[in-house]
């Protein structure tokens, strides 16, 4: 594996500038491993949760880091790239784990905002993998891609909401209903900033779900389509092979004086 990633023949750059590549799904895992970092620092867990959260906000800054140098490094036009990858420049600075420590220092408004931008640049990042959508078996990536989204709105709803959402795990509980379209309509958002996140749940979740239904159906029609398809060739190959000793015996006959 890794010896495939450094190599040159899977970065390829476009007329545009932007650099493709076959690790995608690879960014995707990353991403993910941000959401319960967040969870873990937004609960107010202690030790050793805290060094865990830290670990993983490491990981994925150097695997993000990684990838945005391999861009430049296989980019035939870098400063076509970087006109093109600005958002992965932007994701590489806004998740810098020191900054931490800054906005903490700062005040409990300024390390909310921080850890807000910072989920929705790698929400951006992710959604911007549109291979992962164009791919006939994608519904791993789909699954991951609504998870995000309901887990990154949830968390920005505690965040924008504190006050009506003291804890993320009870935003997270408004996102699945939301998302679900189950409506409970035991919680819901009161200030502004809270109900423009959760209006965007509403308007994007409906197409997430959507999709997930889609990739779902397509999988099993597609399952179906192949166990057919395995059928009819077998039963071919059954048939060209009593024709192969049809054809023997007529020829054994023919041999006869």
């Amino acid at each position: 594996m890794s010896a495939r990633f450094w190599a040159a023949e899977h970065w390829y750059q476009e007329e545009s500038g932007r650099v493709h590549h076959s690790f995608e799904a690879v960014v995707l895992v990353f991403a993910v491993l941000m959401l319960p970092a967040v969870l873990i620092q937004d609960s107010g867990l202690h030790s050793p949760w805290g060094f865990v959260a830290d670990g993983l906000n490491a990981i994925v800054w150097l695997a993000f880091a990684l990838e945005l140098w391999l861009t430049l490094r296989h980019a035939d036009d870098r400063r076509a790239a970087l006109r093109s990858h600005w958002h992965d420049i932007l994701v590489f600075v806004v998740i810098f784990p020191p900054w931490a420590a800054l906005f903490s220092a700062l005040g409990t408004g300024w390390l909310r905002g921080w850890r807000l931008a910072r989920l929705w640049a790698i929400a951006g990042r992710v959604f911007r993998a549109e291979r992962l959508f164009t791919q006939r078996r994608n519904l791993p990536y789909v699954a991951a891609l609504t998870l995000l989204l309901v887990t990154v709105t949830g968390i920005a709803v505690h965040e924008t909401d504190p006050g009506r959402f003291p804890n993320p795990w009870r935003g997270l509980w408004f996102a699945i209903v939301t998302v679900t379209t189950v409506g409970y309509g035991d919680t819901f958002p009161t200030s502004a900033v809270g109900r423009v996140v959760a209006a965007f749940l509403m308007v994007v979740g409906i197409g997430f779900l959507g999709l997930a239904t889609a990739a779902i159906a397509g999988h099993f029609v597609s399952q179906d389509a192949d166990d057919k398809h395995r059928e009819s060739t077998d039963k071919q190959d059954e048939i060209l092979a009593e024709l192969r000793r049809v054809r023997e015996r007529l020829d054994q006959l023919e041999a006869r004086p």
